[in-house]
C-alpha cells in the first residue's frame, strides 16, 4: 500500500516537471565534477531531483578560481561554447583569454530566456551563480569596450535566463576566516594550492585532481623540461601577492562586497532560495583578555576538520551575528546577501516563495554534511533535496507570483521541515580521512609551496635586475 502510494505521489509531482527542465548543480571550493574524484561524488543527493522527473546535470569549474572565471566557465559548459574569460579580464590580472573548448558538448545549448533552468550552488558555487546572473543580466562595459561587436554574449546583457537560484551553505556575506587567518597566512594558502596544482601537472597527479588553473599557466607542456616548468609556474602572475582574481578575495568579506555590487540583490522573474547550515551551539567563556561572553562552540556531530574554524568564527573577536556556522560559513552570511545593498529584499521561509526575494531555512547540518559526505550517504534519502524538489516541481503550477504551501502538514511536514539532528540519523557515517593520508598530504602540499615560494623569491630577485617585468599588485584584507 505504502509503495503504491509512493507511486501515485510520484507520478502526480512528476507532471509538474515540464518536459526538459533542467538542473545545473555548481560545486563550491576545492570541489570536483563527476568522475573527477574517482568514485567520490560531490553532490550525493543529485537522484532526489532525478526521481522526480528532471534532467540534473553537475557542473566543474575551477576549484579555486574566482567567481568571475568560474562563471565564465559554468555558461560555456551550459551553452556548449569554447571558455571565454573576456579580454579586459584577462588582461587585467594576466592570464589567457580562452580556456576550455565545450563546443557540442553542452548542458543545454538552446539555454535562453524562453528556455530557462534552475541552479543549485554549494558554498562558493551559490556565489559562482550570482556572478553569472549579475553578467547575465547585466553584462560587462570594460569588455564591450575592449571587444566591440565580438563581444561574448555572456558579457552583452542578455537578461533572464534561470528560472531559480538556490544557494546551500553560501557565504553571501563572505565568511571572516579569511580575515581572522590574515593575509601572511593566505597567501600562503594560495601558494601551496598553485603549488600543488602545478606538481601535480608536472607529474601526471591532475588526472587524480584537476585545480584547472591551465589559463594561469600552470600545466606542462609537452617536452619542457621539470626546472623551467617550474620557473614559469612561479612567476605566473596567479602567485601574486593580492591577487584579486582567486577565490581567497571572492571569499572575504571585502570581497563579496564587490561581488554584490556588480548586480542587484535580485531580479524580476527568478525565485530565490538559501539553505543556511549551523552546526555549532552557545557557550558562555572568556579569552585571554578576559573578555567575556557568548562563544559558538562546534557540536559533536560536526566533522572533525571543521571544528578549528568553527572555534575561530565563534570567538569573542567576531561580531556576535556572524559566531554561528557550520565550520566554514557564518549563519547569518548564509541566509542571504546583504551586505552592499541599503535595503535587503530576504526572509525566513515560512511556506510563502515570492519572486524576486530571498527567502531562507535553517537546517542543522555542518558545511560538509549537507552535500552528503558520508560513507553510507547511498542508503539514505536526505528531505532537504527531495523537498525542495518537489517545491521545485511545483513552481510550473503557480499562476500567481508567489508560490505557498502549507508547511503545517498538508502536504507532508516530514519533507518539508528542516531533518532532523545529523545525530540522530549516522553521525558516525561522517566521510574519515585517514591521519596517515592527511599527513601525506600536508607534507607534499607543504613542500611544494615552499618550492614555489623558493623559485617565485629568485623570480623576484631577477626582476629586480631589470630582466624580468612583472607586476605584483597588493591587497590587505580588511571587514
Amino acid at each position: 500500500m505504502i509503495s503504491l502510494f509512493s507511486l501515485v505521489t510520484f507520478l502526480i509531482l512528476a507532471a509538474f516537471v515540464k518536459a526538459g527542465d533542467r538542473v545545473v548543480f555548481v560545486h563550491g571550493l576545492a570541489g570536483w565534477g563527476p568522475g573527477e574524484l574517482g568514485p567520490l561524488d560531490y553532490w550525493a543527493y543529485v537522484k532526489e531531483f532525478k526521481n522526480q522527473g528532471y534532467t540534473v546535470h553537475e557542473a566543474s569549474v575551477g576549484p579555486v578560481s574566482s567567481n568571475w572565471d568560474r562563471a565564465c566557465e559554468l555558461y560555456a559548459q551550459i551553452k556548449g561554447t569554447k571558455v571565454d574569460y573576456g579580454l579586459a579580464h584577462s588582461k587585467k590580472y594576466g592570464h589567457n583569454r580562452y580556456g576550455k573548448d565545450y563546443t557540442g558538448k553542452g548542458f543545454y545549448s538552446t539555454w535562453s530566456a524562453t528556455n530557462t533552468l534552475h541552479l543549485v550552488g554549494h558554498s562558493m558555487g551559490g556565489q559562482t551563480i550570482r556572478m553569472l546572473e549579475a553578467l547575465l543580466q547585466e553584462g560587462d562595459a570594460e569588455e564591450k569596450k575592449a571587444t566591440g561587436s565580438s563581444t561574448s554574449a555572456l558579457f552583452s546583457k542578455q537578461g533572464n535566463w534561470i528560472a531559480t537560484i538556490t544557494t546551500i551553505s553560501t557565504p553571501h556575506d563572505g565568511t571572516p576566516l579569511v580575515d581572522i587567518l590574515g593575509t601572511k597566512i593566505v597567501e600562503f594558502i594560495k601558494d601551496l594550492v598553485v603549488g600543488i596544482a602545478g606538481l601535480g601537472s608536472a607529474t601526471g597527479l591532475d588526472a587524480l585532481y584537476d585545480f584547472d588553473l591551465d589559463h594561469w599557466g600552470i600545466s606542462k607542456s609537452k617536452g619542457e623540461s621539470f626546472q623551467n616548468y617550474w620557473k614559469r609556474v612561479a612567476a605566473s602572475k596567479a602567485f601574486s601577492q593580492g591577487n584579486k582574481d582567486f577565490a581567497t578575495y571572492d571569499l572575504s568579506i571585502a570581497g563579496s562586497k564587490v561581488l554584490q555590487q556588480r548586480g542587484k540583490e535580485t531580479y524580476p522573474g527568478t525565485y530565490y532560495f538559501a539553505y543556511a547550515t549551523d552546526q555549532t551551539k552557545w557557550s558562555w567563556g572568556c579569552n585571554l583578555r578576559l573578555k567575556c561572553g557568548w562563544r559558538a562552540e562546534p557540536k559533536n556531530t560536526m566533522w572533525i576538520f571543521l571544528a578549528p574554524f568553527a572555534k575561530l568564527i565563534g570567538d569573542l573577536g567576531t561580531p556576535e551575528i556572524s559566531r554561528r556556522s557550520d565550520g566554514l560559513v557564518p549563519v547569518e552570511s548564509s541566509k542571504c546577501p546583504k551586505i552592499g545593498y541599503s535595503s535587503s529584499r530576504c526572509s525566513e521561509y515560512k511556506g510563502s516563495w515570492p519572486q524576486s526575494k530571498w527567502v531562507w531555512q535553517v537546517i542543522s547540518r555542518d558545511h560538509l554534511q549537507v552535500i552528503g559526505f558520508s560513507l553510507l550517504y547511498s542508503l539514505f534519502t536526505d528531505d532537504i533535496y527531495r523537498s525542495h524538489a518537489k517545491r521545485i516541481a511545483k513552481l510550473n503550477a503557480v499562476t500567481s507570483q508567489t508560490f505557498t504551501e502549507d508547511t503545517g502538514g498538508s502536504i507532508g511536514s516530514s519533507d518539508l521541515a528542516p531533518p532532523a539532528d545529523p545525530v540522530t540519523a549516522s553521525s558516525s557515517s561522517i566521510l574519515s580521512i585517514t591521519v596517515v593520508g592527511t599527513l601525506a598530504f600536508a607534507v607534499v602540499g607543504v613542500a611544494a609551496g615552499l618550492l614555489v615560494r623558493k623559485n617565485r623569491n629568485a623570480a623576484q630577485i631577477v626582476q629586480e635586475k631589470g630582466t624580468i617585468q612583472t607586476t605584483n599588485p597588493t591587497y590587505a584584507y580588511a571587514v
